[in-house]
């Protein structure tokens, strides 16, 4: 069971992957409005037992790339019935995988870091960890497409701290984290909107099909409440999915 997508490697051919990811989620909410939230999709891997991980060339190459493709089963096939769809993926940060090893840490290492220091088709521990480091910090990172978004953003900055004068250049959230190298790490930067890519900032989307899956997701939950016009049939899949949301006065 999982996830399947059909997509065109090239002209000639299609590729039909199956993925089991895990999807996680943060948003930031204020009075039932998204105000902000990125999505990263993490392929799961269990250890060989060598500290190796064997790697799917097929699902590397999704997770890497996200060309345009169209679902055949899973949540993709079911909500987007018949859609080509088509994520930006603007900083290869929306495909992650996260390696498991005994007796329960993880290592979350970006599909771009996966394919560049891969060997054949695996990766090993001693090759991650020599792996050069995206720094966490961000000056709203996300923005830089977006001229008047980047100025919005700006303009906030300044409003919000007048007393102290406009923030360092670093700051601890809205970066772009490519390798967490254990669990605390990782709900770290997720917490912290470090992964993953973003849909929406500033209540106005950038990514619309992101949005329109992020926004299927949360007219399940309830008890989010959340003020969502999207449309689509029953949300019915196994895939797992994590969300972490914080109100804004």
């Amino acid at each position: 069971m999982g996830t399947g997508v059909e997509l065109g490697r090239n002209l000639k051919s299609l590729l039909s992957v199956n993925l089991k990811c895990t999807l996680i989620i943060t948003v930031a909410t204020r009075k039932n409005t998204i105000v902000y939230d990125k999505t990263c999709f993490i392929q799961n891997k269990k250890e060989d037992g060598n500290n190796k991980w064997k790697i799917d060339q097929d699902q590397l190459y999704l997770l890497k790339n996200f060309p345009s493709f169209k679902g055949t089963k899973g949540i993709f096939n079911q909500s987007f019935k018949g859609k080509k769809i088509s994520y930006k993926n603007s900083y290869k940060t929306l495909g992650t995988y996260g390696l498991f090893q005994n007796p329960g840490e993880m290592i979350l290492l970006s599909a771009e870091n996966v394919y560049k220091y891969q060997n054949g088709t695996s990766i090993d521990l001693d090759t991650i960890k020599k792996i050069p480091t995206t720094p966490e910090s961000g000056i709203g990172l996300p923005f830089g497409y977006d001229p008047m978004i980047l100025e919005e953003y700006f303009y906030i900055l300044m409003k919000k701290f007048p007393k102290y004068g406009f923030p360092n250049m670093s700051m601890p959230f809205l970066g772009n984290t490519n390798i967490c190298l254990d669990l605390y790490e990782f709900i770290r930067n997720w917490t912290l909107f470090n992964i993953g890519e973003p849909a929406t900032i500033f209540q106005n989307t950038v990514d619309e099909q992101l949005s329109n899956l992020n926004k299927l997701i949360y007219r399940e939950f309830q008890e989010m409440n959340l003020d969502i016009n999207i449309e689509g049939g029953e949300f019915q899949n196994n895939l797992v999915v994590f969300i972490v949301r914080y109100e804004l006065e």
